[in-house]
C-alpha cells in the first residue's frame, strides 16, 4: 500500500471554537511575620490575580491572615487579631496560598474553575443589624462545588491603628453559605465584633467541582512536572477551636510529599460567625478548626460546619495557554479494481482513505472542533463512506474499524465532509493531545 503525505486534492477548511484564553495560576507556602510582609509571586501576571490563603494555628490568640496591595508581581500579607486580643501575634510558618487570574477557566483535563471577585459591603454579624448576602450565580456545575473566599482589600481598616501592632478594626473575614450547583451566598463576616465602620471591600471567590481526586485530576507544569489536585467538600463535621485541640481531620485521596491546601467554611450554621485555621497538615491529611473572636465572650467553641478544601500536590506556577490546534493529513490507497487490496495503485476507481490528525499543544481544552472537507472533481462524491473519529495519533493503514462510528458526514455529493471531533483536551508541546478522523472515497 502507498501512503501519500501531501494531499493537494482536498480543500481543507478547519474550524474550532474555544471560549478560553491564556491564564496563570500558582500555589506556594510562605512565612508571615508579625509585621507587614511583602510576598513576590512565583511568576508575573497580566492582571493582578486573586489570592486565597489559610491561617495556621501558631499563636494561641484569635487571629487570621489578611492580604492587601495585590499587584501583578506580588502582594502584602499580615497576621491580624480581633478586638478582645492585644493585636501583635506570633509569626505563622508554612502558610499556603493560591493565586489565580480572574476568569472562568478550565484545567487541561476539562475541570471547570471559576475565579471572580465582587465589591460589597454586605455583611453577616451576631450582634449588628442590617445583615444581608450577595447572591453569586454559577453555571456549568452539575453538583455542589467546593468554594473558597478571601477579602482582597483593606478599605475599611482604621488608619489611626497601626496593624498588625494593634487589633484590626473593623474585624472582617469571609462568609459563604447555601452553596448549590447554581450558586451560593457571599458576605463579609463580622462575627461577634461590632466595633468599626465597614466600607465596601473586594471579595474574591473560587468555585471548583467537588470530589476530584489527585489520581485522576492533574496537569503538567513546565517547572515542576505533574501537579495533582483535589477538591473536597467535607461532611457537616468541622467544629471550633475550643472543641478540639488537634482540630478536625480531612483525609486526602492519596499521599503527597508537600501538599498546598487552602480551605473555607461553606456554611454559616453558627451565629458566632468564625473563620478557619489549620491545626496540622501531613502528607495524607489536614486538620482544621473554626476560630472565633473573644470580643463579647471567651468562648471559641463552634457548632458543626461544612468546609470546602482545595489541594495541590506541591508548589507550582503555571501559564495555562489557550488551545493551540494544528492538523496533519495523509492518504493511503486501500484497494483498486485490478489488484484488490494486494499492492493497490492510485488509479481510477481505486479507494483512497484520508486520515486527518488534530493536535492540541495548548494547555486549555478546545471545544467544538470541526473539520470541513470538500473534494475536487477528481473524486466521486457519492462514494464517500466510513467517516469516523478515533482517539490518538493517526495511522492511515491501521484504521481499527471500517464503519461509521458517529462522525458526521455526507455521501450525497451536496454537503461537505464534516468530521466532528467534539472537545479536544489540553496538552503541551512535548505531549500534545491527539485525535484522528478518517474517511474513504473513490477516484473517478
Amino acid at each position: 500500500m502507498v501512503i501519500h503525505r501531501v494531499v493537494p486534492l482536498l480543500l481543507i477548511l478547519f474550524l474550532w471554537t474555544t471560549q478560553l484564553s491564556a491564564w496563570r495560576m500558582e500555589a506556594d507556602s510562605i512565612v508571615v511575620n508579625n509585621t507587614v510582609t511583602h510576598i513576590n509571586f512565583r511568576q508575573s501576571y497580566e492582571t493582578a490575580p486573586l489570592v486565597f490563603i489559610l491561617a495556621t494555628d501558631e499563636g494561641s490568640d484569635s487571629a487570621t491572615i489578611r492580604v492587601n496591595n495585590i499587584t501583578t508581581t506580588g502582594f502584602d500579607v499580615y497576621v491580624v487579631e480581633p478586638d478582645g486580643n492585644n493585636g501583635p501575634h506570633e509569626d505563622m510558618n508554612a502558610v499556603p496560598y493560591i493565586a489565580i487570574e480572574e476568569g472562568n477557566h478550565e484545567f487541561p483535563d476539562g475541570t471547570k474553575i471559576v475565579a471572580q471577585k465582587i465589591s460589597t459591603n454586605k455583611f453577616q454579624s451576631k450582634f449588628m443589624s442590617g445583615t444581608s448576602w450577595e447572591a453569586i450565580t454559577l453555571s456549568g456545575f452539575n453538583a455542589t462545588p467546593t468554594v473558597l473566599g478571601e477579602i482582597q482589600t483593606r478599605n475599611s481598616e482604621r488608619t489611626d491603628l497601626v496593624v498588625p501592632s494593634a487589633v484590626s478594626q473593623p474585624w472582617v473575614t469571609t462568609a459563604i453559605s447555601r452553596v448549590t450547583s447554581a450558586g451560593f451566598s457571599l458576605a463579609i463576616e463580622r462575627s461577634e465584633v461590632s466595633i468599626g465602620t465597614l466600607q465596601s471591600e473586594d471579595v474574591a471567590y473560587l468555585a471548583i467541582e467537588s470530589g476530584l481526586n489527585g489520581g485522576e485530576h492533574y496537569f503538567t507544569s513546565n517547572g515542576t512536572g505533574k501537579i495533582e489536585y483535589e477538591s473536597i467538600r467535607t461532611s457537616d463535621s468541622i467544629r471550633g477551636w475550643d472543641n478540639s485541640t488537634s482540630g478536625y481531620t480531612v483525609n486526602f485521596s492519596k499521599t503527597y510529599t508537600n501538599p498546598m491546601v487552602v480551605a473555607n467554611k461553606n456554611t454559616r450554621d453558627g451565629v458566632d460567625g468564625g473563620w478557619l485555621r489549620r491545626r496540622n497538615i501531613s502528607t495524607s491529611s489536614i486538620s482544621i478548626a473554626i476560630d472565633e473572636d473573644i470580643s463579647h465572650d471567651t468562648d471559641r467553641g463552634h457548632t458543626h460546619e461544612i468546609v470546602g478544601v482545595l489541594l495541590f500536590s506541591e508548589p507550582f506556577d503555571m501559564a495555562f495557554e489557550e488551545a493551540i490546534i494544528s492538523l496533519d493529513k495523509n492518504s493511503c490507497v486501500v484497494s483498486d479494481v485490478t489488484n484488490g487490496v494486494d499492492k493497490p495503485k492510485r488509479i481510477p476507481s481505486s479507494t483512497i482513505r484520508y486520515a486527518v490528525e488534530v493536535k492540541n499543544e495548548g494547555a486549555s481544552i478546545a471545544t467544538n472542533v470541526l473539520l470541513n472537507d470538500s473534494l475536487s472533481s477528481e473524486f466521486d462524491e457519492t462514494s464517500i463512506k466510513n467517516l469516523q473519529i478515533q482517539s490518538g495519533a493517526c495511522d492511515c493503514l491501521g484504521v481499527s474499524s471500517a464503519s461509521n462510528n458517529g462522525a458526521n458526514g455526507t455521501a450525497d455529493g451536496v454537503s461537505p465532509i464534516i468530521l466532528d471531533f467534539g472537545d479536544v483536551l489540553g496538552g503541551s508541546v512535548a505531549t500534545p493531545t491527539k485525535e484522528c478522523g478518517y474517511f474513504e472515497v473513490e477516484l473517478r
